[in-house]
């Protein structure tokens, strides 16, 4: 199949049509639902789980609020082979996105042991507030995902929430205390310094 396999989600991430060459890619994979049946469902039921549909928003937002495409790698598997294949991910107007997949490579699961692959760190930290991924620095989530193959990969990385330094000095920086707080923080981070 040489032909992009495009779908396109509305403002709301509810699917809202499905190419000829999503069809068949469809079918030829086993689908026995009508593929007409996606049609008006929310495109997160068909993302499993929690880690990856919170990157896949992360990413969605960005798109929307740059009006930039976005292109990276990832896996689609069956059974019988590894798909590696590449996402773009579209603007369209009122705040609709269109994915347009293409295939590049499949290898049947029997020779996936003869490649070595990068391991992946055990644990990815996201920023609560910016949605910056660190493993040994921090990266804006679309770099993070062609660095560490976040899609391409079948290692399961688990995230942890926290903040970095940026948006922590950004968010303190915003806050005001009485000033008996001050003075009572103040003297909790030279009682802290002593200890150290």
């Amino acid at each position: 199949m040489n032909a992009p396999i495009d779908y396109t989600i509305d403002k709301h991430n509810r699917i809202t049509a499905l190419s000829d060459s999503w069809h068949q890619f469809y079918t030829e994979n086993g689908g026995t639902q009508p593929s007409d049946s996606f049609i008006g469902q929310d495109l997160f039921q068909s993302i499993a789980g929690k880690e990856v549909q919170m990157l896949y928003g992360t990413l969605f937002r960005h798109v929307r609020s740059t009006q930039v495409a976005l292109t990276f790698p990832y896996c689609c598997n069956s059974d019988k082979v590894r798909r590696d294949m590449v996402m773009t991910i579209l603007p369209q107007a009122h705040e609709s996105l269109t994915f347009s997949n293409a295939v590049q490579s499949i290898t049947p699961w029997g020779k996936i042991a003869e490649v070595v692959k990068p391991k992946l760190p055990a644990e990815l930290m996201l920023c609560s507030w910016c949605n910056k991924i660190k493993a040994d620095t921090w990266l804006e989530p679309q770099i993070a995902i062609l660095k560490y193959g976040l899609f391409e990969s079948m290692d399961t990385v688990k995230f942890t929430h926290g903040i970095c330094p940026r948006c922590q000095t950004r968010i303190l920086s915003t806050l005001t205390f009485p000033e008996s707080a001050k003075s009572s923080t103040t003297k909790d981070n030279q009682t802290r310094s002593k200890c150290a």
